[in-house]
């Protein structure tokens, strides 16, 4: 005899077994529990049969994966009979950077993303300040002085130390070292008015960098932001 199993909590079809005959009882079977002799109905490949009220009734099924509609997250759904709230069967389309995901109308798309160009920007913006920095300043002489945090403190303190030098009665000069790792000559009246125009133009420099950084912050749509040349 065929009994027809059903899940413990969701009460949904499993399968068909053969039934045991009782040890005590001859041409009495044995039916378990969460099994009925009742045979359930056919259904479609979208749908699913649940025992319970000893019958049995066909219904949509929602067991599976199924994706949040506020951001396309995946949770495995073991109810097929209820759809968790805010969540949908249709798998979401994959996600370009710098944009999101929205459900609407039922169905996906996607659309721009303002916080993440927004980032994107900024990561842009701090990349080549970056690339900037390591190529360094071209002084009127033509090689280039680094212009990082650290290549400031360094020729600044070279800087006070010709000066301190100079105040002694010491006239050997000082020698600076470019991007290139090329050491050159230099005495404290050339090199303060080299230091004055690196100077200036580190802070043009920076300057540049915080209008453009100020630009993409302070951008509050889309295509403000596209506009934006880096």
């Amino acid at each position: 005899m065929n009994i027809y199993n059903y899940h413990k909590e969701y009460k949904y079809y499993t399968g068909t077994t053969e039934a045991d005959e009782s040890p005590l009882e001859s041409g009495v079977f044995l039916v378990p529990a969460y099994a009925t002799t009742i045979e359930p109905p056919q259904c479609q490949e979208s749908e699913i049969q649940i025992f319970d009220n000893e019958q049995w009734s066909v219904v949509e099924n929602y067991m599976g994966v199924v994706y949040r509609q506020t951001d396309g997250l995946d949770l495995y759904n073991p109810n097929p009979s209820i759809l968790p709230s805010g969540y949908v069967r249709e798998e979401p389309p994959e996600v370009d950077i710098g944009y999101k995901l929205v459900y609407e109308n039922n169905q996906w798309s996607t659309e721009p993303d303002l916080e993440s160009i927004r980032q994107l920007k900024l990561l842009d913006a701090e990349k080549k300040w970056f690339e900037d920095s390591q190529n360094g300043w071209q002084t009127p002489y033509g090689w280039n002085l680094g212009v990082q945090v650290d290549d400031v403190a360094l020729l600044s303190a070279n800087f006070m130390l010709a000066k301190e030098a100079s105040s002694m009665g010491f006239s050997d000069p000082t020698f600076i070292v470019d991007t290139a790792g090329v050491s050159h000559e230099f005495n404290l009246q050339d090199l303060t008015v080299l230091m004055l125009q690196y100077g200036q133009a580190r802070a043009v420099m920076s300057s540049a960098n915080a209008n453009l950084r100020e630009q993409i912050i302070s951008a509050t749509t889309v295509e403000e932001l596209e506009s934006i040349t880096i």
